[in-house]
């Protein structure tokens, strides 16, 4: 009897343990397989664009220049660590000169992309180096690890500055001032052309603005709904798969169970016929 017992438990022990190792396999496939999206998330992120350009030249020697990354950068000190405006020789501006800044996320959700360098009083016919170093880190946890440096030169005297180029998000419309200023110096006639114009290119940029961010709407819905939509796809076949290996853990439990019953049962009546 004893041995008959020890036969049949030996081979559930092997049967459990199979299962047992089957599914720790499988749990830590799920795992893989949830931590790969969020890796995905998590990388990539590039250097967008900058105002001044590479080896721009005739740039104004103040105003708010900027560089764009393609991902939300975090507000925190340590990034700004990496942000600098230096000469031709990589040495250090004077005081004054710049101040680095990172918008306030929950004030400016326009521009988290950028950094910004809000210049006054370059020299004229310099060369300067915009220097992010790498190490710049988004909002996802991502960083960048490439030295961004941005070459440029300030105008010259009697040049003419090249026009600040305001990032992408705020609205436009310097050019109306700049007219209105050429034409005042005319007639009546002249000044109110030039007070229309200035007038006339507010409105279309405000259009054009309102335009834009009723055009993004649907886009960012579109975009947020794909992602729930795939999120939810994700938890339900997870969700899916634990309950079929539940359910078949379960039949093998019940199958084993039976089939020692039985083996009991046979082992009794074989008993009771020797008896």
């Amino acid at each position: 009897m004893q041995e008959n017992t020890k036969s049949i438990a030996s081979p559930m022990r092997r049967a459990f343990g199979l299962v047992v190792a089957v599914l720790i396999g499988i749990v830590c496939a799920l795992g893989c397989m949830a931590a790969a999206p969020q890796a995905a998330l998590a990388s990539g992120i590039s250097f967008s664009g900058s105002f001044p350009e590479q080896e721009a030249t005739a740039v104004p020697t103040s105003g708010r220049f900027w560089v764009e990354y393609d991902k939300n950068i975090t507000a925190v000190s340590d990034n700004l660590e990496h942000a600098s405006i230096v000469d031709e020789n990589g040495e250090a501006l004077p005081d004054g000169t710049y101040e680095a800044t990172l918008p306030d996320p929950q004030i400016d959700t326009e521009h988290r992309r950028f950094i910004f360098f809000d210049v006054n009083g370059l020299e004229e016919g310099k060369t300067y180096h915009i220097k992010v170093t790498k190490g710049i880190e988004a909002k996802n946890g991502s960083t960048y690890d490439e030295d961004v440096d941005i070459a440029f030169t300030t105008v010259k005297a009697g040049e003419t500055p090249i026009a600040i180029v305001e990032p992408a998000g705020t609205a436009q419309g310097q050019g109306g001032s700049g007219n209105g200023g050429g034409n005042g110096s005319g007639n009546g006639s002249g000044t109110g052309s030039a007070a229309t114009s200035a007038s006339t290119s507010s409105a279309e940029s405000s259009a054009s603005a309102s335009a834009s961010a009723s055009a993004s709407a649907p886009s960012t819905s579109a975009a947020s709904t794909d992602s729930n939509q795939q999120a939810g796809l994700s938890t339900g076949a997870i969700i899916g798969i634990v309950i079929a290996i539940i359910a078949v853990v379960a039949i093998i439990v019940f199958a084993a169970q039976r089939k020692k019953k039985q083996s009991a049962a046979s082992d009794n009546d074989e008993t009771q016929n020797k008896n």
